[in-house]
């Protein structure tokens, strides 16, 4: 989604893969290794791990501005 030139949302294949697994598993903790081997398959690269700290975080940021449910 855009509003103008600006995405609304999570703009990688990553971002919105783990989106998609949050909001799946809404209210629960998600594993990172879960995180890993759904973007990564079984064998992740060394620098998987730090990726998807940064996507999460991005992710994170984006979402900031819209208000939770409680």
């Amino acid at each position: 989604m855009r509003y103008g030139e600006d995405p609304l949302g999570p703009t990688t294949p990553q971002q919105r893969s783990i989106l998609a697994m949050l909001v799946l598993d809404m209210n629960r903790v998600v594993p990172v290794e879960r995180m890993l081997r759904t973007l990564w398959g079984e064998n992740p690269t060394e620098s998987a791990r730090t990726a998807t700290q940064g996507y999460v975080s991005k992710l994170r940021r984006i979402l900031a501005p819209f208000p939770t449910r409680k």
